[in-house]
């Protein structure tokens, strides 16, 4: 007899609940000299601001002022849909989006096709899609989490000015990890 596994839903509507936790980990605004990305408020750097503002051809202004709604809009045009986490099932679309935020889309793209065996090219195309249908999302969450363990580890080996950083980063991967866990049971048991 061949088992099958439950099928988890792949939907934009958990886009809300996972920014909100992405929200909860980056904060308010912080301008550490230490801190590669300068000025940063909810986790949206200065420089990717002002990239967001000219997109939409308005006047540049300082980070701290973010309002809600943009950092809303950055987090899922830039995050959220260019790492196609709405295709993802629960909990990957999560720890794809946290990946993202935190060390870029490419990068965050990568993690997830090297714990695939997909091609290494930080696109989400067939290749990459078929891979993730086949997959055991929990399992591909906490491997994408526990590469990026590592991932740190590896920046603070090159950069040790940054191992001020790691506990947070380190403690960022367990809460994305519980919350991961969590909502998967949900979505399996209601």
């Amino acid at each position: 007899m061949t088992s099958k596994r439950k099928s988890t839903p792949r939907t934009e509507s958990r886009f809300e609940p996972c920014l909100e936790l992405i929200l909860s980990l980056e904060g308010g605004y912080v301008n550490m000299s230490a801190d590669r990305g300068g000025p940063t408020n909810c986790g949206i750097r200065q420089m990717l601001y002002d990239q967001w503002q000219d997109s939409l051809s308005r006047p540049r202004g300082p980070v701290e002022l973010i309002d809600r709604e943009d950092v809303a809009k950055i987090y899922q045009e830039w995050f959220w849909k260019a790492s196609r986490c709405g295709d993802m099932p629960v909990p990957l679309d999560l720890a794809l989006f946290d990946a993202s935020v935190h060390t870029g889309v490419p990068q965050a793209i990568k993690f997830l096709q090297k714990v695939l065996g997909a091609t290494e090219d930080g696109l989400i195309g067939p290749q990459t899609l078929t891979a993730v249908a086949r997959c055991q999302p929990v399992e591909t969450a906490k491997r994408i989490l526990n590469i990026r363990r590592v991932f740190y580890d590896s920046i603070v080996a090159r950069q040790p000015v940054q191992r001020m950083f790691l506990q947070g980063w380190q403690a960022r991967l367990d809460r994305i990890e519980r919350s991961a866990v969590w909502s998967i049971t949900k979505e399996v048991h209601g």
